[in-house]
């Protein structure tokens, strides 16, 4: 037997295991980047401009779809409370 709201909530927690996931590949891409350019004299090279974007983007996926599973599960939690505030 399984509660109806399980499975929407797993589903966010793939979603946010993968999306963790990436934004830590893409900190490892950051990292290779900037012992690349400790050799060149141009710091900001192209590469690392675009590595760190791709982190500070998947850094905002991963707190969007952290606050979607906190929204969702705290609507679940007022739909089951919402009877007892509203009488």
């Amino acid at each position: 037997m399984s509660s109806p709201h399980s499975h929407p909530s797993h589903s966010v927690d793939e979603s946010l295991q993968v999306s963790r996931l990436i934004a830590s590949l893409s900190m490892m891409i950051i990292c290779l980047d900037l012992d690349d350019d400790q050799l060149t004299p141009v710091f900001f090279s192209r590469n690392f401009v675009f590595s760190l974007f791709l982190y500070l983007l998947d850094f905002l996926v991963v707190i969007v779809v952290d606050a979607l599973m906190l929204l969702s599960r705290c609507h679940y939690h007022f739909l089951s409370c919402a009877p007892a505030l509203f009488r």
